[in-house]
């Protein structure tokens, strides 16, 4: 997980070159979800969220 001041700043820093040029080393080597949140509460549990996502986009129809 990554946190950013705001969603101006994280669409820098995936478009930014210094993150392009290790970007492959990501993609080859895990599988990732990329999520862009726009503010979220102080309790939120990124863990759970993450996993609840994972359940429904993977889960037979």
């Amino acid at each position: 997980m990554l946190g950013f001041p705001g969603i101006a700043e994280a669409q820098a820093w995936w478009d930014s070159p210094a993150y392009r040029e290790i970007a492959p080393l990501r993609s080859r080597n895990i599988e990732t979800d990329l999520i862009l949140v726009d503010g979220v509460p102080e309790n939120y549990v990124p863990t759970a969220a993450v996993t609840a996502l994972r359940q429904v986009t993977t889960s037979p129809a």
